[in-house]
């Protein structure tokens, strides 16, 4: 169980199928477009060490929640998190080029 008693569904097959779709690819950057307890972009996190992650989500406890949970893992310096709906991912993406190094996104969840 993660944050607030939910259940990753389907995370090993779709951060499977996330690292599938760019394979050669280093410093992959995925956008995760409802954050939420983080089960899959903590799964990718883990199974890519190069890769980094933006996460959105409208509940800030989600994020808070997030936040002590990549902390926790060592993980929060491939992590950006956005107190916002995904409707604003081009103005997210805009913002975050020193984030993102150059990259463009990976593969969106």
């Amino acid at each position: 169980m993660g944050f607030l008693g939910h259940t990753t569904v389907l995370k090993n097959e779709l951060v499977q199928q996330m690292l599938e779709s760019s394979p050669s690819e280093k410093n992959r950057v995925f956008a995760d477009l409802t954050l939420g307890g983080a089960g899959h972009s903590l799964e990718l996190l883990r199974r890519d060490p190069l890769c980094k992650v933006i996460g959105f989500d409208q509940d800030q406890d989600a994020l808070n929640e997030a936040k002590k949970l990549f902390e926790k893992e060592g993980l929060s310096h491939r992590v950006k998190l956005c107190f916002s709906n995904f409707s604003q991912i081009s103005s997210v993406i805009e913002s975050s080029k020193d984030f993102i190094q150059g990259t463009m996104l990976n593969g969106v969840m």
